[in-house]
């Protein structure tokens, strides 16, 4: 399970990170579809490590 909660981490510091590039070097309009995008990945990576947590792998 650490294996499985440390990729969780990267990715997250991963998006964190596309934001940030995104936010500084393109701005307005490409933030907020970037943003749009982050947050629908995050949701999916949280609802597959609940249900991966709850099965018990």
């Amino acid at each position: 399970m650490n294996t499985l909660t440390g990729f969780f981490i990267g990715v997250a510091i991963a998006l964190v990170v596309v934001l940030c590039i995104t936010f500084f070097v393109k701005g307005g309009a490409k933030f907020n579809s970037t943003l749009i995008f982050v947050s629908g990945f995050v949701i999916g990576m949280l609802t597959l490590y609940i249900k991966v947590k709850l099965l018990g792998f």
